[in-house]
């Protein structure tokens, strides 16, 4: 049974500062960092606090659940971390009515396939939660490098992600941020970039994954399924040609 009529985000960060964030758009969440009870979960730092009050200035009606994996100093210290997240997601989506899991994290990959994660836990409870309409939405990475042009870092990577890059606005118009990995659909891997937007706190393509996130998360209010918000987004797209001559979709 639900336990509310808000529909709620889950952000795995770093938690979220109920001081800079109206404490009545907090839901109890999990801390699977190495400071602190496994209740607490403020965040010491901003990041996780800010991919927060992105959603919210989209879609202040929603509440936040907070999962906090990455401790005062950035790190994550145990990398079961994110697989135990989402196991708890799954076990927990129905009761909180999460419609969206903002991952806006990153490693420093830049992996043009997810066949290398075939087997990572990561991958059924991303599809079980899809299968759930739970969108998972995570950062494209900010490593993007001339010498590598494509590629998306973990847990961008994986096909059941919402994957989202970065934008910019500039004097020739809006154009791929240079520090936004990207994978375009012609590598024919079965993964790409699906998003590209202009980014919210705290910037890069971890603040444009939290803007996509808030955008699902309104449409989640009057939409059933993932296609369906997918499709609604799409419908306002654009198309930026970049300095390889490579189509993307921007919203």
């Amino acid at each position: 049974m639900q336990s509310s009529n808000f529909i709620s985000v889950a952000v795995i960060d770093t938690g979220v500062d109920p001081e800079r964030v109206n404490a009545a758009h907090l839901l109890p969440g999990l801390n699977l960092s190495d400071e602190g009870d496994r209740n607490e979960t403020i965040d010491y730092g901003t990041h996780g606090t800010a991919i927060a009050q992105t959603i919210l200035q989209i879609v202040p009606e929603i509440r936040i659940v907070p999962i906090k994996i990455v401790n005062r100093q950035g790190i994550l210290r145990n990398l079961e971390a994110m697989s135990i997240a989402f196991e708890w997601i799954l076990e927990h989506h129905d009761r909180l009515n999460i419609r969206v899991v903002c991952a806006a994290i990153a490693d420093i990959t830049c992996s043009e396939s997810d066949e290398y994660y075939a087997e990572h836990p990561l991958r059924p409870l991303i599809a079980q939660l899809r299968n759930s309409q739970v969108a998972t939405v995570a950062a494209a990475g900010n490593g993007y490098a001339h010498h590598h042009r494509q590629g998306m870092a973990f847990p961008a990577i994986l096909r059941e992600v919402i994957s989202v890059g970065a934008i910019a606005k500039t004097t020739a118009g809006l154009q791929l941020s240079h520090h936004s990995q990207r994978l375009h659909p012609s590598t024919g891997t079965g993964c790409h970039t699906t998003f590209f937007v202009e980014p919210g706190a705290p910037g890069d393509t971890s603040g444009a994954a939290a803007t996509v996130a808030g955008r699902l998360a309104k449409l989640a209010q009057s939409q059933t399924t993932i296609n369906e918000w997918i499709d609604q987004l799409e419908q306002s797209c654009q198309i930026v040609r970049d300095e390889d001559g490579l189509e993307w979709e921007i919203i």
